[in-house]
Formats: structure tokens, sequence, C-alpha cells
């Protein structure tokens, strides 16, 4: 067994992560969820895994991790570079896999 805690309730109160890199197999949808807050507060970088194989299993699609983000006031932008990333092409290396590493900016 392995205890659960939210990354909102486990940082400190005065501390904002200026960076936060998410790799958990298949959990990473879940440790977004759980990090809301401090995401909205502290607008750090995320750079996450999304991998089409353990996102599903965790119970993420393209359009709910899009969504969580632009909801928060961030953009997607692949590993590589370029340009954010619209629903559709985000979409696209999702089901593609052959991309799974992401970056989220706050746009503020």
């Amino acid at each position: 067994m392995v205890e659960i805690h939210r990354l909102d309730t486990e940082l400190p109160p005065d501390y904002c992560p200026q960076m936060i890199k998410i790799d958990a197999e298949g959990a990473e949808w879940r440790i977004l969820q759980g990090s809301a807050e401090t995401l909205e507060r502290c607008r750090p970088i995320v750079v996450f895994e999304f991998y089409r194989a353990t996102a599903i299993a965790g119970g993420a699609t393209a359009e709910s991790v899009h969504s969580f983000f632009s909801e928060l006031g961030y953009r997607l932008h692949s590993i590589e570079g370029g340009e954010a990333l619209t629903l559709r092409s985000f979409e696209d290396h999702f089901l593609a896999g052959r991309l799974w590493m992401f970056v989220a900016i706050h746009r503020g």
C-alpha cells in the first residue's frame, strides 16, 4: 500500500515551486488534479509525461488534460519546442504515440 497525498496540501503555504516535473507511469492525471491550486497560485512550468497507454489507464484523455491546463491559463508545448499546441495537435501527438513529454507554460 502507498499513501496518497495531494501536492496542494503537502507544500508549505509560503512555498511556490518554479518548475514541476511529473513522470509517474500513468498517475500523471491524478497528480495534476491534486496540484491545481498550486498551479493556479504559483504558475510553475510543468514538464509532464502523457503517453497513450498509461494515460488512458489513469483516466486521462487529451481533451481533459488540454482543458485542465487551458482553464488554469497555461499553454501546452511539445518537449521539442515550437508553437503552443492546439487541442487537435495535442490529440494528434497523443494518438500517434511518438512523443509523450510535454511542457505547460503559463500565459501570464
